[in-house]
């Protein structure tokens, strides 16, 4: 963290409260607006992040410098890390805009042959080179605070207070002071601006707190930093991709060909278990009962069949149409053999509940409760049938997860080349950002949206072309491979698009993640 007050109170004299149990962290890289009413504990908590004023009690640190270890004769030292820019411009009347900057230099014993060129790039930055031999009284409000920033600025502080830095201008004027303040903080300077303006900070859109009396009434906290950080990481993160368009393409390529694979896989897969849960029907499995038994035991042995969560259908056969069914399959063409059986059912005990599941997995508990049921004679089902479907289920859910692991993989490594392109090409530039205080954060967001970019595209461009290619494959293999297609019961391509869909957006944005995660934490140290 940037800023960590922990539980700070600052007493004027008994009675008197500037602050009282405050706590608070500001990361590095953040703009935070602190707000409040004339006496709310603003001013008290600027002087002491300065160190004008010592705590009562609690703790501040800033820039992982612990306030109470921090002696008088390393203040100044330590200051030097802050810029500060007031309400009033505080610029010295008889210096000229560069000699006003130069002062901030001089005064910590910069080389002078640095002096000129460092000013002359800070006033280049505000808006100012062209007026730098004018005097403070020859400019506008707004321009004298440029000046102040540009010499709050001229040290390379890594943290930048600025206290009611647009009391005194005009609104157009402040609001380009803010524009300005804003530019800087991009760059990974933290700063912290104290102000009354509610209308410049709620169109700003920053991270507000607000004192009261003493305390922290509100902290519209990270919401608003983490939007600016992802638009930021969105717009460097596109040019780097157009920066190294043949490895982008080449990362993008096998996105593309592994979401592809992985829908081609998975179409195929929810077929096969369309055509299986069909054929799963077939498994079924038939209640016989005790002879002699009752219509109504019957029927109650039916409600207890019921009860099964596993049981996907339920017939009751009688013996009849059992008799009937039976003389179909073997007598048909032959029936002269029949003569021998008029008025008599050879099958009269054989009344039964044909039955079939839901999973063909379940078979084995479901045969085992049946043949508990008092008045139930027999249970016949196709043991070897339901063992052979239940091995191919596991085997497909083994092997598609071991195709996908290893495409996954693949994609994973080419994304992570792809990214440290981009980290070498902006070395110096993270370099910088690091020696200034960017966070962390700020510095992984242009790559990580350069994988999600790429992951997100190379998982929609194959989801689109299996749903527009989907039904012209189903109506050829028809053509081709009729006697196959007979047995298999082709799934709709928008139920295929419930799954695929989500499915190729997680794995594209998890290929992403993971292939510029890799490449930070090895590259960047961060």
């Amino acid at each position: 963290m940037m800023i960590t007050l922990k539980n700070v109170t600052k007493e004027y004299n008994k009675g008197n409260i500037g602050l009282e149990d405050v706590s608070l962290d500001i990361a590095k890289g953040e703009f935070v607006f602190i707000v409040g009413k004339s006496g709310s504990g603003k001013t008290t908590l600027m002087k002491l992040l300065q160190k004008e004023l010592d705590v009562t009690s609690g703790q501040i640190i800033v820039n992982g410098q612990d306030y109470k270890k921090l002696t008088q004769r390393n203040l100044p030292k330590f200051r030097r890390q802050m810029g500060m820019v007031f309400q009033d411009f505080r610029l010295l009347k008889d210096r000229t805009i560069f000699e006003n900057v130069a002062f901030a230099q001089q005064v910590v014993e910069v080389p002078h042959r640095y002096i000129k060129r460092q000013v002359e790039n800070m006033l280049e930055m505000v808006g100012l080179k062209d007026r730098m031999n004018a005097f403070p009284n020859e400019l506008s409000g707004g321009e004298q605070q440029r000046v102040a920033i540009a010499r709050a600025l001229v040290n390379h502080p890594v943290l930048l207070l600025a206290d009611e830095p647009t009391g005194n201008l005009d609104p157009v004027t402040a609001k380009e002071i803010m524009e300005l303040l804003s530019e800087i903080n991009k760059s990974g300077t933290t700063v912290l601006v104290v102000t009354h303006n509610k209308e410049l900070v709620n169109e700003m859109g920053k991270r507000v707190i607000l004192i009261e009396d003493g305390h922290i009434e509100q902290d519209e906290i990270r919401g608003p930093m983490i939007f600016r950080r992802f638009l930021y990481g969105i717009k460097e993160g596109t040019r780097n991709i157009f920066r190294n368009k043949m490895f982008s393409l080449a990362s993008l390529g096998t996105i593309i060909a592994c979401v592809f694979l992985l829908g081609t896989f998975l179409s195929v897969a929810l077929n096969v278990r369309s055509t299986m849960q069909q054929m799963e029907q077939s498994v079924g499995i038939s209640v016989f009962f005790e002879p002699g038994i009752s219509a109504e035991r019957k029927d109650q042995i039916g409600e207890e069949i019921k009860k099964k969560e596993d049981i996907a259908t339920m017939r009751y056969v009688s013996a009849e149409e059992a008799w009937e069914s039976y003389k179909k399959d073997v007598f048909q063409g032959n029936e002269e053999l029949l003569e021998g059986f008029e008025g008599n059912n050879p099958l009269k005990e054989s009344d039964s509940y044909e039955i079939t599941l839901k999973e063909v997995k379940s078979y084995q508990q479901v045969v085992s409760h049946l043949e508990t049921i008092d008045g139930v004679r027999k249970v016949r089902y196709s043991e070897g049938a339901a063992e052979g479907m239940t091995k191919i289920n596991t085997m497909g859910t083994y092997l598609a997860g071991g195709i996908i692991l290893i495409l996954m993989a693949v994609s994973i490594f080419l994304v992570s080349n792809t990214v440290s392109i981009g980290v070498a090409v902006r070395e110096e530039e993270i370099s910088i950002m690091k020696l200034i205080g960017a966070a962390n954060g700020f510095i992984k967001a242009p790559f990580q949206a350069e994988g999600m970019i790429i992951g997100i595209l190379g998982s929609l461009i194959p989801t689109a072309i299996i749903f527009a290619g989907y039904e012209g494959i189903i109506n050829w293999m028809n053509d081709k491979f009729h006697v196959v297609t007979v047995f298999m019961k082709f799934v709709p391509i928008q139920q295929i698009m419930l799954y695929l869909l989500p499915l190729a957006l997680l794995v594209g944005i998890v290929i992403g993640l993971l292939g510029s995660s890799i490449t930070i934490r090895k590259y960047l140290k961060v």
